[in-house]
């Protein structure tokens, strides 16, 4: 099946890795490629929180056990390190590739104070059916507060600086010193266009500007990393991630429009990926988070709740 960008071509390949006994991708839920290519794809099962392929789908180590509560977003910094934000635990963790921690932000097992006790936000233009996925969650009003409580998303920028989306729990983007010391925390709880409901991840790009992608506002928002409002991308169906590739086009995942939107770097709509109901081929069933290669080759994780799964995109052309 091809899929067309608007500025290139891919090429599904659904039976991408070679999965060992017991391994599969039901309960992943975010992934981060680093600069030898390797693949880490990070679950919600207590055996394998962390699994490494290489971009040729062969094995090549699980490691974490024992220590994540409820993964959620994973990238890899420009130190190589492997960052975790962790929303069961209420942790944003350091790891070495292999899997030595180095790092952790946050307190175990202690969220912040926010008054949190689940997903809120339904906005008019939602379907019906996202009105049934939003109120199977328990209903209770928030305000913001340090971190963490359920973190989502975290990124490193080139000098170092570790900035963190706080959106289950709480409305904040949280950015840190390299060695994990709080510089600030921005974000209000609300619908305007620099606030939030609910901060799904955080992507800089070359300009390192800021994309959070506020999921129940149904936009993409774009910062400066003072947390000032620059521009937004609006008209999405529930954005989980922007990933923002080498050569400055953005990945949208959208959750309830079971879709990926494709973008230029100033947010003009260049496509978006659908499922081919004719051949019943379906990557998107929860589309989550995404990220490339250095071939161009692109990944998407779904999220475990619609059944998960991790598809690879090869870049043809």
């Amino acid at each position: 099946m091809i899929f067309d960008s608007g500025r290139h071509k891919y090429e599904l390949l659904d039976k991408w890795a070679k999965l060992p006994e017991g391994i599969t991708f039901r309960n992943s839920v975010s992934l981060a490629i680093d600069s030898q290519d390797r693949v880490f794809i990070y679950s919600r099962e207590n055996n394998f929180p962390m699994t490494v392929f290489d971009r040729e789908g062969n094995h090549l180590s699980t490691w974490g056990q024992g220590w994540f509560g409820r993964a959620h977003n994973v990238h890899v910094g420009p130190d190589g390190m492997i960052y975790c934000a962790d929303m069961g635990n209420h942790t944003v963790s350091k790891w070495t590739p292999e899997g030595k921690l180095m790092m952790t932000l946050g307190t175990k097992d202690k969220p912040s104070d926010t008054g949190y006790a689940g997903i809120q936000g339904i906005k008019p233009r939602h379907s019906y059916y996202e009105k049934l996925i939003v109120a199977s969650y328990c209903f209770a009003q928030k305000h913001v507060a340090g971190p963490f409580n359920r973190p989502t998303g975290v990124y490193v920028a080139a000098n170092g600086e570790i900035f963190v989306s706080d959106g289950y729990g709480n409305a904040q983007i949280h950015r840190f010193s390299p060695e994990g010391k709080l510089i600030s925390s921005w974000g209000e709880l609300g619908e305007g266009l620099d606030q939030f409901i609910c901060p799904h991840s955080i992507w800089l790009d070359k300009q390192e500007r800021l994309f959070v992608a506020d999921r129940s506002n149904c936009r993409i928002g774009i910062f400066d990393k003072e947390g000032i409002l620059i521009s937004y991308i609006g008209e999405l169906s529930q954005p989980c991630h922007a990933y923002v590739d080498p050569e400055e086009t953005v990945f949208i995942p959208e959750a309830m429009g079971l879709s990926m939107a494709i973008c230029d770097i100033k947010g003009k709509l260049l496509a978006r990926w659908h499922n081919d109901e004719l051949h019943n081929i379906m990557p998107f069933t929860y589309p989550h988070i995404a990220a490339s290669d250095s071939r161009g080759d692109l990944y998407l994780v779904n999220a475990p709740g619609a059944g998960g799964g991790l598809f690879k995109f090869a870049k043809i052309s």
